[in-house]
């Protein structure tokens, strides 16, 4: 079902936006398998809890209802990101930005909401692993690349870091 305002290829766009974000903050400094395994699952587990609990909005629940069934293979090919191989965190903020324009001209009323939520996601991926520690010891919760990451993608998304949904 594609949401009211929105075109099929609209609809593709903005339900790929979690993956791409995802994919983005995964990509701007890369884990191991394991660290992979756990930052998909870090965003699934965000994706469910939106479906499950809902949200102030339509939009936000319509797509993590529709991302429910996902499953952790695939997710740079749902991104629409292409080739992981360089350059897929400068794609994946330039994407963002064509979503969060898009939500803001279809959906003006849920596009702060929507953006935060996108931000929200991206912060929980990053903090789902540790970075440059040992056997899982040590490390930084965040890496400096990944924070160099979020704080692009919170001005792709045109949103504050910390900054609450509707706050000026």
């Amino acid at each position: 079902m594609v949401p009211a305002q929105l075109d099929v290829d609209e609809w593709q766009l903005v339900r790929a936006s979690p993956w791409v974000v995802a994919v983005g903050v995964m990509m701007a400094d890369p884990s191991g398998v394991l660290g992979r395994r756990n930052e998909l699952a870090s965003l699934l587990a965000q994706v469910r809890s939106t479906a499950e609990h809902g949200s102030t909005s339509a939009l936000v629940h319509d797509v993590a209802r529709a991302l429910v069934g996902d499953s952790l293979e695939g997710a740079v090919e749902s991104s629409g990101l292409g080739d992981p191989d360089g350059g897929l965190p400068a794609r994946a903020l330039a994407r963002s930005r064509e979503v969060a324009t898009l939500v803001a001209a279809r959906r003006p009323a849920e596009a702060d909401v929507f953006c935060a939520w996108l931000l929200d996601l991206a912060g929980g991926v990053a903090r789902s692993t540790r970075e440059g520690g040992v056997l899982g010891l040590g490390g930084e919760a965040v890496s400096a690349a990944e924070e160099a990451f979020l704080s692009e993608l919170a001005v792709a998304l045109d949103h504050e870091v910390g900054r609450a949904p509707g706050d000026g």
